[in-house]
């Protein structure tokens, strides 16, 4: 009987695994459909109308897949063109990222407060010097124009607001501003509880 059933399993796995198999021929011809999808939407967000190439970058970054999303990110953040960086920013705030603040204090020591600050926004201290906290957006709220995130105590709390394509940050007790640089990353300064950081949000997938 046990080895009756034992056979009856194996059957059944190796029916399993066979099925489950694909075979290269397969995953060329998905791997060149896909290529040729990620090109095409590659050619909306290249039309020329700018209207149109914006629509299309901000669709994709707030729907669309990881591909598709990652394909629409690079396009805006290299952009040149201001109102395709605005435009790609909003778009990514606007999907509820989770997004890494990394701060290098500029001071060889930082106060008790900095420190206070960092762990209760449950950041965490790198051997390096550097700090890093983790925000996770959860919305836009118009009164006050800003998306913010829900602290531990799930009270709402402003922390990014944009202006073309400035964007400020409310980190602590202070605002700092931010420019997107060459890298696709958000850099600025940050004061935090009086120390001053040099700061960087990574945005580039």
């Amino acid at each position: 009987m046990r080895a009756s059933v034992l056979a009856a399993m194996a059957l059944l796995f190796g029916a399993v695994a066979a099925h489950a198999q694909v075979t290269l021929d397969e995953l060329d011809k998905q791997m060149t459909e896909r290529d040729r999808e990620l090109s095409e939407f590659a050619a909306r967000l290249n039309d020329p109308d700018l209207e149109k190439s914006l629509a299309a970058m901000k669709l994709l970054i707030e729907k669309g897949d990881a591909d598709q999303r990652r394909l629409a990110i690079r396009y805006g953040l290299y952009s040149p063109d201001m109102a395709v960086r605005a435009t790609v920013l909003r778009a990514i705030f606007n999907s509820d990222p989770t997004l890494v603040v990394e701060m290098r204090p500029v001071a060889e020591e930082t106060g008790v407060y900095f420190q206070r600050e960092i762990k209760a926004l449950g950041g965490s201290f790198r051997p390096d010097g550097t700090v890093s906290v983790v925000f996770k957006l959860a919305g836009y709220d118009e009164a006050q124009a800003c998306w913010y995130w829900v602290m531990p105590n799930n009270q709402k709390r402003c922390l990014i607001r944009l202006s073309a394509d400035t964007v400020s940050l409310f980190i602590g007790d202070s605002w700092g501003q931010y420019t997107l640089n060459p890298e696709g990353a958000l850099v600025g300064n940050q004061t935090v509880k009086d120390d001053l950081t040099e700061a960087r949000v990574s945005l580039a997938e």
